[in-house]
């Protein structure tokens, strides 16, 4: 799942950061140029194991694993290393509704109290499709979820007693909670556990038999070990007991190779189930927003994109679907800090022609640069600025432990870009009362992130 940890830096509003193409694309990604890319990430990462595939219209055409999957038994990555999957894991609970809606057994609109009705009269308001899309005015997750093996009701009844952070429909925020309610829905609607009824379903007629509901108990061929880097080298990550269901599987990129070919031949879901779960919900008033069933939907320039990150102490995951230039990559890691969006997005700009502008890099003086270091503090967090040579660092610290954003490269005064992704731009401004604020905006120009410079300290 996406905890509360491993979003706190950037939010929502830093998506795009990630997710834009990396590298010059070329029209045939050569496996030397794919293999440098993956590699020279892993280093800038710190990531000790990445294991990818790449799709071309639903039929396979590289997959690979680099590095170590676990770093005391010296185990190397391959496609079949089993990582924590994260919030990748939402699309299956998503599917599974949409499934059950099919079958009749269920209403997109109904209520959640028709199926738990327990619940306070506040969530009468709240829908399936509010749960589904982050719409439900539900907190994320109630304190500790994942430090807590509990029942999955359990977990939503722990949210009972904490008002709705608006009125359904009104915003978007994203809830692990929800998906929590979602996936007892699914087992109160078909009389299995929802694990069972998503292998049955889902992965067994797909084949995806390395793909099971995550635990830290049961022995797991080809597992990989979680780390995060921290003080210059690698720590073991915790293995939290409260995993499910919102983060809920283990997987491989092999496994996530064959749910993208039934996506693409509509063997689970009809072509109108997709459209509907690919369809940016819209709130009340209106406005669209970007994320649809269990999937987000954005745009990296002209190029549509369906996809989804996760996060798990110790792994993160991206899928990533050009849809319209028919290109997938997914991209699995063993590490906290690891940005497999960057690996991903970084890929596909090997397969698609133009998927990224070109910069233009000037020199600055190492004094000029050295006047943008410092702290900035963010809404996200605390932002570290300092320099590497005639490039500046980004360090974001997340809880105790430090990750670091990204190298920035000077294009004109007070104007930067990332050469991992070029497509935002990053500028020092003073505000009105003349403090230096960090400010990042997309492709567009719509500003996604700003801090202002804070005092050094005394």
């Amino acid at each position: 799942m996406r905890s509360s940890i491993s979003t706190s830096f950037w939010q929502y509003a830093l998506r795009a950061l990630w997710l834009g193409p990396i590298l010059v694309a070329s029209t045939v990604a050569s496996a030397d140029r794919v293999d440098d890319f993956v590699l020279a990430q892993m280093a800038k990462q710190h990531t000790p194991a990445v294991s990818i595939v790449v799709l071309k219209n639903g039929k396979l055409v590289k997959a690979k694993g680099y590095g170590i999957a676990n770093l005391e038994l010296d185990a190397r990555a391959t496609p079949e290393t089993v990582y924590q999957i994260g919030s990748v894991s939402k699309q299956f609970i998503a599917t599974a509704i949409v499934l059950l809606s099919r079958d009749g057994k269920l209403g997109l609109d109904d209520s959640i109290r028709r199926y738990i009705d327990d619940a306070p009269d506040a969530w009468q308001p709240i829908t399936l499709r509010h749960l589904l899309t982050h719409t439900s005015g539900l907190i994320r997750e109630t304190q500790d979820l994942q430090f807590k093996a509990q029942a999955d009701i359990d977990a939503v009844r722990a949210a009972y007693a904490t008002p709705l952070l608006f009125k359904p429909g009104e915003k978007l925020s994203y809830s692990n909670l929800g998906y929590f309610a979602l996936a007892e829905i699914i087992s109160r609607v078909s009389g299995k556990p929802w694990p069972q009824f998503i292998q049955e379903r889902i992965f067994a007629p797909l084949q995806m038999n390395a793909t099971r509901t995550t635990t830290i108990e049961d022995m797991v061929a080809h597992r990989a070990n979680g780390y995060q880097w921290a003080d210059g080298k690698y720590l073991n990550a915790l293995n939290p007991p409260g995993v499910r269901p919102s983060g809920a599987f283990l997987s491989t990129v092999l496994d996530l190779a064959k749910w993208e070919a039934a996506l693409c031949s509509n063997t689970v879901l009809t072509s109108q189930e997709q459209e509907l779960m690919w369809t940016p919900v819209k709130l009340n008033d209106g406005t669209p927003q970007s994320y649809g069933f269990g999937w987000e939907i954005s745009k990296v320039g002209e190029h549509r994109l369906i996809h989804h990150a996760g996060t798990m102490l110790g792994y993160r995951a991206e899928i990533s679907r050009f849809v319209d230039d028919g290109v997938t990559v997914v991209a699995l890691t063993n590490a906290f800090g690891a940005l497999p969006e960057k690996i991903a997005g970084g890929v596909a700009a090997l397969y698609i022609p133009g998927l990224q502008p070109k910069r233009h890099a000037v020199k600055m003086s190492h004094a000029a640069l050295d006047a943008f270091t410092g702290k900035y503090q963010l809404a996200q967090g605390l932002l570290t600025i300092s320099r590497s040579e005639s490039q500046l660092v980004m360090d974001m610290a997340v809880g105790p432990r430090t990750i670091r954003m990204g190298m920035l490269t000077p294009e004109g005064k007070g104007k930067f870009f990332d050469e991992d992704n070029p497509r935002s731009t990053y500028s020092f401004e003073p505000d009105e009362k003349s403090r230096l604020n960090f400010v990042m905006r997309a492709e567009n120009g719509k500003e996604g992130v700003r801090g202002v410079k804070l005092p050094p300290a005394p």
